[in-house]
């Protein structure tokens, strides 16, 4: 049996320990403070969340296919992947009756889907460049 890289294992215990990790926001809702406990998107949770905002259908003929990313679908399934114990359910009807301003805190928790990192705002993809 190889010998355990101690190196290789405590990477892999803080891994396990972001994993873990539990933040929490104050939200204002309507001059109302409300808590709210979430745990961080990690890599497999961006890239499920980019998955579900993915739309792909045909476009002009039978062999073109086209896809189409919805930020509010990633929004939602962001935030259903990273909230814990919610206040209130996260249904169809409360997303759709979110008030703009409790929408916008929330966003801030979301990481965005086209940074690399969000420290040096390097991007995935190029976005409005030609």
């Amino acid at each position: 049996m190889p010998a355990k890289n101690s190196n290789a294992m405590d990477a892999l215990q803080m891994i396990l320990a972001k994993a873990n990790e539990i933040n929490t926001v104050e939200l204002d809702i309507y001059g109302e403070k409300i808590i709210l406990s979430y745990k961080p998107l990690g890599w497999r949770g961006i890239n499920k969340s980019l998955s579900f905002a993915m739309e792909y259908g045909q476009d002009g003929g039978e062999n073109n296919l086209s896809g189409k990313f919805r930020i509010d679908k990633y929004y939602i399934a962001a935030l259903n992947e990273m909230i814990i114990n919610p206040p209130f359910p996260l249904t169809e009807t409360f997303w759709n009756a979110l008030p703009r301003e409790v929408g916008i805190q929330l966003e801030n928790l979301i990481p965005n889907p086209f940074k690399i990192n969000e420290e040096t705002n390097e991007e995935i993809v190029e976005t409005g460049k030609e």
